[in-house]
C-alpha cells in the first residue's frame, strides 16, 4: 500500500498537537477554525512534492513540502506578539529537529525516512475582512519530509 502526503499530514499534526504551546489549535489547511482561539496557533499545508527514482515499479523516494503556518493574534503590543511568536516558530523548529521520523521511529508505517527543516523567517500579517485591521502576526516554516515508496508492476 501507498502512503501519501494526507498520512504525513496526520503524523505532523498529531507531534505539532502533542506539544501544549499548540494544544488542540493545530488545524489542516483551515485556519477559520482555529482563527478565533485566542491562543497561538498552527495551519499546517501541503506545498508540493518532488520525487527521485527512475523507472517503472520498484522503490523511490518522495520528498513532500509542507508549510507550518504558526499564527499569532495582533494585539496592542506588537513586539510581545511578535516575540510569542517567533519563541513558537522556534519550539516548532526544535520539535521538527528531534523528531526526524516525526515522531514515528524508523520503520514507521508512513515510510517516513526523515524530515528536516528548510526554513522559517517568513513573517507575515493577516488583516480582517475590510483589508485594513491587522488580525494576527504569522510565521511560515517550511519542512521537508522525505517518504519512501514501493511500486509493484502486475505480471
Amino acid at each position: 500500500m501507498s502512503v501519501g502526503y494526507k498520512e504525513i499530514l496526520d503524523d505532523l499534526h498529531d507531534l505539532l498537537n502533542a506539544n501544549d504551546t499548540f494544544k488542540n489549535n493545530v488545524s489542516r489547511h483551515d485556519f477559520s477554525v482555529i482563527a478565533d482561539s485566542g491562543s497561538t496557533a498552527i495551519v499546517l499545508r501541503v506545498g508540493g512534492f518532488a520525487h527521485q527514482g527512475s523507472g517503472f515499479g520498484g522503490e523511490y523516494a518522495v520528498g513532500w513540502d509542507f508549510f507550518i503556518d504558526i499564527y499569532e493574534t495582533y494585539s496592542a503590543h506588537i513586539e510581545e506578539d511578535v516575540a510569542t511568536l517567533v519563541k513558537a516558530r522556534d519550539t516548532v523548529i526544535d520539535i521538527i529537529e528531534k523528531n526526524t521520523y516525526l515522531g514515528k521511529g524508523p520503520g514507521n508505517t508512513s515510510k517516513i525516512t526523515d524530515a528536516k527543516l528548510i526554513r522559517g523567517d517568513n513573517l507575515g500579517v493577516v488583516f480582517d475582512e475590510d483589508n485594513e485591521t491587522p488580525t494576527h502576526f504569522t510565521l511560515s516554516v517550511l519542512v521537508e519530509v522525505q517518504q519512501q515508496h514501493s511500486v509493484t508492476l502486475a505480471e
